[in-house]
């Protein structure tokens, strides 16, 4: 049953197509983020799901 769903899950998942060709990032916390920007540059797109001076925990 949790295969089936997951199945069905990931049949309604469609990456949108970026114009620019960069690869979209999602990170957690704003350090990984950063971290992820420094690494990438100007081939990426960073999203940081948590603001600055949010706690994750």
């Amino acid at each position: 049953m949790l295969w089936i769903f997951i199945f069905l899950c990931a049949l309604g998942c469609d990456a949108p197509e970026r114009d620019d060709g960069r690869i979209e990032v999602v990170c957690t916390t704003g350090m990984v983020a950063d971290l992820a920007r420094n690494i990438g540059g100007d081939r990426i797109s960073v999203v940081g799901m948590m603001g600055p001076g949010v706690d994750p925990h």
